[in-house]
């Protein structure tokens, strides 16, 4: 990185950091107001100890930022730098007013003053309520950014962030995890570097003890491998899904489950977008009790229970109920914050689409039945590290290599899958999520029963799901799917071969270009397509790929999701 885009990111931090600090400062005069101006400096301060920790680290570590993530720091520091300025003039203003006394004269009756209070308390209020709403617009932005800094090494990473965890006041280990990007941080590299993991008893916590799932209460979630559980004298929920091992349960496989385990535990499931994981369980064989296969099982919602289950974005998808358009912007944009993460854990998912995504209703669902709740990305059956070789087998089944990469469909594949291949995957998913019609139809049956009073077939949101019909049992193309020929599973017989399904990608394309700007506009209509056109030949956006890439370059693909996806996606306001 060049010597001045790191003094010039610095000097931009220092400038935020003090013109924050004297933001607070100015909230200070409102802390004898009302109660309500009160709580909210506390947020405010809150909302700023986590990023003032984060900013003085991305100082620490300025001379090894790449070029590429510097420049994002540094445009993103210059919105902030704005943001605080108008702030502090807003809040100078609200100041003064509050501590100019009330002209008490002759002709200022008792309703003039209250008026006058009244305005003033307006004025405080609409400062503090426009710097926090900036200030959590602007972290969204940052946070994936930021987290983007552990690509990096933990060389580099690892000796900073002890020191900052010591410099931090008050100590960041006495900070709620979410609250603690730091401690994040930390547990985050500990969990990627396997040395450091095993040293600290890492696997010891992960494999569960078996025996308490074995006749754990387990509910169906449609269309979804996962399943919610319900233990035996627990009040706790969990969602569990297996880990797909073709070749048997054997030392490598049980070593990758654990080490994702080890970094799905330490993800703040609101800032990340995925489950936080419990651990691991065996499942073992009924009569030579021989471990046969793995199974990965995550934490839920605090909310959740077993009236308010997840549903899948398939189930959504398939019910298609009106919803708010702000709640399908929301969950598109927590989908992406979930893939952007994946990466920064040194990631790829390899099976983005509907069936792995999951949905908790709203606390009330029944009193906001336009509203899809929080969205977190599962199915990690196929994971692996981005640094590690992939296995190049595929299957031929046409409604999962719809959401595949053409590189990456069909039964024998030749290319190693890489992080652009979970962006296309994303791309397709957005679509489908912006039309907000299937592109994957199941025929039903008539009845749409489903056993309507068992909650697991409500999706959480208290309609039935319809089931697939046992006659017709396969998905067939769903109305949204304009493509210019039917899709079958031969399709994707010799679908490896260069150029055979590249006319589904550019059906895909179109299809985005045509029908989204008019339901979801300009910048997301862009998103789309970015993401499906994110390996065409002389597409640059995203950097080049080949087989001897280094670390250096998975960081810049990490910073281009981040500038031209993510923060595309967080400027749309509905």
């Amino acid at each position: 990185m060049s010597a001045e885009l790191g003094l010039a990111v610095v000097s931009v931090v220092d400038i935020c950091i003090k013109l924050a600090n004297k933001a607070l400062s100015i909230c200070q005069a409102f802390r004898t107001a009302k109660k309500d101006l009160s709580d909210k400096v506390l947020i405010l301060e809150s909302l700023w100890t986590k990023l003032e920790a984060q900013l003085a680290f991305l100082r620490k570590i300025k001379d090894h930022l790449t070029d590429d993530l510097a420049q994002c720091h540094f445009n993103l520091l210059q919105r902030l730098h704005g943001t605080l300025l108008q702030a502090v003039s807003q809040l100078e203003v609200a100041a003064s007013s509050l501590t100019t006394p009330a002209n008490t004269g002759r002709g200022h009756g008792l309703s003039k003053i209250l008026q006058l209070d009244r305005w003033k308390y307006a004025l405080a209020k609409k400062g503090l309520d426009a710097l926090m709403i900036e200030l959590q617009v602007w972290q969204g932005l940052f946070d994936p950014s930021w987290y983007t800094i552990m690509l990096i090494g933990g060389k580099v990473l690892d000796p900073a962030l002890e020191q900052s965890r010591q410099d931090s006041s008050p100590p960041l280990q006495q900070v709620q995890l979410s609250l603690s990007p730091l401690e994040n941080m930390v547990a985050l590299r500990k969990a990627i570097d396997f040395e450091t993991s095993r040293e600290t008893g890492g696997p010891d916590t992960i494999i569960l003890d078996s025996s308490g799932w074995e006749f754990a209460k387990t509910i169906t979630i449609a269309f979804s491998a996962a399943k919610a559980v319900a233990p035996i004298e627990s009040q706790s929920l969990y969602v569990i899904e297996p880990i797909d091992i073709s070749s048997g349960v054997d030392t490598d496989s049980t070593s990758d489950a654990q080490q994702l385990c080890r970094r799905l535990q330490n993800v703040d499931p609101d800032t990340f977008g995925l489950l936080r994981c419990k651990g691991l369980v065996n499942v073992i064989h009924d009569t030579d009790c021989l471990p046969t296969g793995l199974k990965i099982v995550y934490h839920t919602p605090a909310h959740t229970d077993s009236l308010n289950l997840p549903t899948t974005l398939r189930c959504l998808l398939l019910e298609q109920r009106p919803v708010c358009l702000s709640s399908v912007v929301k969950l598109a944009k927590q989908l992406v914050r979930s893939v952007s993460f994946v990466h920064t854990c040194d990631l790829v998912h390899k099976n983005i689409r509907p069936e792995n995504v999951l949905l908790f209703p709203p606390v009330l669902a029944s009193q906001r039945p336009l509203e899809l709740g929080e969205a977190f990305l599962v199915g990690f059956s196929q994971f692996r590290s981005i640094n590690l070789e992939t296995n190049r087998l595929g299957d031929t089944a046409w409604h999962r290599n719809l959401y595949r990469h053409p590189a990456r469909q069909g039964l024998c594949i030749l290319e190693r899958y890489i992080m652009q291949h979970d962006i296309y995957s994303l791309g397709v998913c957005l679509l489908e999520i912006g039309l907000w019609r299937p592109l994957v139809w199941y025929p039903f049956v008539n009845d749409s029963t489903l056993s309507s009073q068992h909650p697991s077939n409500q999706g959480g949101l208290g309609k039935p799901v319809p089931r697939p019909s046992l006659s017709t049992p396969n998905p067939v193309p769903g109305s949204a799917l304009q493509l210019r020929k039917q899709l079958s599973d031969r399709d994707f017989e010799y679908a490896h071969l260069p150029g055979v399904t590249s006319w589904i990608k550019e059906d895909l394309v179109m299809l985005a270009r045509q029908s989204l700007p008019q339901r979801m506009g300009r910048l997301y209509t862009e998103v789309v397509v970015d993401c499906l056109t994110c390996l065409d030949d002389g597409n640059d956006r995203f950097g080049s790929w080949d087989e001897g890439k280094s670390k250096q370059d998975v960081v810049t693909v990490g910073v281009k999701f981040v500038e031209r996806i993510l923060g595309k996606i967080e400027e749309i306001s509905v």
